[in-house]
């Protein structure tokens, strides 16, 4: 077995200097974005520190969502995933990531129109102005933090690991975890999304360029630059690490599951949807959209750089063994190297990629506690109207502008408590977090009848929506607590999620002519934004709702 003292040992200056070099770029970004809204005077409001008014380049957003997708565990849990598993492993990630792609161009047409032209700015949002319903708004938020929670305390857990990797232990991961949260949670409650998508852009650059750049090293290291050697290696030693089996331990029914866990996951998470809110018009939400579904391409480098890893067993005279974890497969590879230039490459672009999904994520779980959860108490205590329950603009800008001032005020202390909250969990080895690793993703999936639905299906309603959420989430924890898993190994969440649908489908037929006969009384409008094909885009061009509240058309 291999050496691991730079994973496990004594301190090199190099990778903490590399590393230190992108933190001090990370505190320039993020101040020079502070400084550019406090020069420019911005008006506060939650819409401006959630989305930034809306006016944010499509390769920016591109550029957020990757950083998003492709988190620090893409190279740790992923690989690792590979290496014990072969090609196999990894194919579905493509296809999920593709997928997802696809979904939010499609999405994206019917979400950006809407967000603009009622300054939406969240997942609850889009789904109160639909159903007309603030307790399904609540709803939906509650689901949201409960499931996704999880992903900031393991990516905030990696900041620590990373911490104490480069530092040889001199910096434990608890500790390094700390700072990572405080550099993090700074810049995130003064300076908004402003400050998050300035980071997360560069953040995006050093993990693409890092990630591609380890790959190539990697098998002109051990392979002489021959991918094709390196191919026929693993042939000769690890000949099924190149199949895509159809039964055993990875099977279709994996390959199902998986494919359709991320992609339902990357369409529901919250950070997503605020950054499909971020875009300055239509079309570069479009941009950004097809930029993903080509990113899909990208998990090709991890599965190189885990097959680079599966095929060191067979090199003569390197004497490797195994990893010590499949898991540290790219950490262990680049200390094989022997080179500190590169494990601080890899080191400071996987840090990289574990901050852009923290900030992200941390940006809009507060936003999700402060306008969905905190801020739609107050509305439904003060019985005041739904989103959309009037159609003026003068409505729409009172609404976002009425106590602007206190929901940044609760967002942001929203993000200090999620963060410290985040980092108590991360020092405890609680079962708790095992559950809630294994039930994040097919949790959050149970939302799924109810957007879609309320997306696309003219007959939906609030009672379905309530129904099937309420039966689809009971369903899953009885499914994963004992173990039921149909066809052979389908991952409890599906089951649950057909018996969603079911009843959702079934409730809102049931309810729909009584609620729509009354619903279209009032809300007609709303209904027409939703299921007219271009009526939404035809008002922002028509000046009914402008770009930033002043005469200037709107950009679709």
């Amino acid at each position: 077995m291999i050496d691991t003292s730079l994973i496990s040992g004594s301190f090199s200056g190099i990778p903490f200097v590399m590393m230190g070099i992108y933190i001090v770029a990370v505190v320039y970004l993020s101040v020079k974005a502070i400084a550019a809204k406090k020069i420019e005077d911005v008006e506060v409001t939650f819409e401006e520190h959630y989305t930034a008014n809306k006016t944010m380049p499509g390769f920016i957003v591109a550029l957020l969502i990757l950083v998003t997708f492709y988190s620090g565990s893409t190279f740790t849990g992923k690989v690792g995933f590979v290496v014990k598993h072969g090609v196999a492993g990894g194919m579905f990630y493509i296809a999920a990531c593709v997928g997802a792609g696809i979904a939010l161009y499609f999405l994206a047409e019917k979400i950006w129109p809407l967000a603009k032209k009622y300054r939406l700015s969240t997942l609850a949002d889009l789904m109160e102005l639909r159903y007309q319903s603030k307790k399904i708004k609540v709803m939906i938020a509650a689901v949201v933090i409960a499931f996704s929670l999880i992903w900031l305390i393991l990516e905030m857990l990696t900041l620590g690991y990373i911490f104490s990797l480069i530092s040889g232990g001199v910096i434990s991961k608890t500790v390094g975890s700390f700072i990572g949260m405080t550099l993090i949670v700074t810049y995130v409650m003064f300076g908004g999304v402003r400050s998050v998508a300035s980071v997360d852009s560069f953040s995006a650059l050093v993990m693409l360029f890092g990630s591609i750049t380890s790959m190539i090293f990697l098998i002109i290291k051990f392979y002489d630059g021959n991918i094709f050697y390196m191919f026929n290696v693993i042939h000769e030693t690890a000949p099924q690490a190149l199949t895509v089996p159809l039964s055993g331990e990875v099977a279709w029914q994996v390959y199902i599951s998986y494919i359709f866990l991320t992609l339902f996951t990357l369409m529901l998470y919250p950070a997503n949807y605020m950054e499909i809110c971020l875009g300055e018009s239509l079309r570069e939400v479009r941009k950004s959209a097809i930029a993903t579904a080509f990113s899909g391409l990208w998990n090709i480098v991890f599965i190189l750089i885990s097959l680079a890893g599966i095929g060191l067993v067979g090199l003569s005279g390197l004497g490797f063994e195994q990893f010590a974890d499949p898991q540290s497969a790219l950490l262990e590879m680049a200390q094989l190297t022997g080179s500190s230039v590169f494990f601080g490459l890899v080191t400071t672009f996987m840090f990289a990629a574990a901050l852009g999904t923290v900030d992200s994520t941390l940006m809009s779980l507060s936003g999700v506690i402060s306008n969905d959860i905190i801020t739609a108490f107050r509305r439904i205590k003060n019985n005041e109207k739904c989103i959309g329950s009037s159609k003026d603009k003068d409505s729409i800008d009172k609404r976002v502008t009425v106590n602007a001032k206190k929901e940044v005020r609760i967002a942001r202390i929203s993000a200090l408590v999620l963060s410290l909250l985040a980092f108590a969990l991360g020092t405890q080895k609680l079962p708790m977090m095992l559950i809630m690793v294994a039930y994040a993703g097919e949790g959050i999936m149970q939302l799924i009848p109810l957007v879609l639905g309320g997306l696309y299906w003219k007959k939906s309603t609030p009672q379905g929506a309530y129904a099937g959420t309420i039966v689809g989430l009971i369903s899953f924890l009885v499914f994963k607590n004992i173990g039921f898993e149909p066809f052979g190994g389908l991952m409890s969440g599906f089951p649950a999620l057909a018996l969603n649908s079911i009843v959702f489908v079934v409730v809102s037929k049931l309810t729909a002519d009584k609620y729509y006969s009354n619903y279209l009384k009032k809300y007609n409008h709303v209904f027409e934004d939703f299921f007219v094909k271009g009526k939404v885009l035809k008002d922002l061009n028509n000046d009914e709702i402008d770009e930033v509240g002043n005469d200037t058309p709107a950009k679709v």
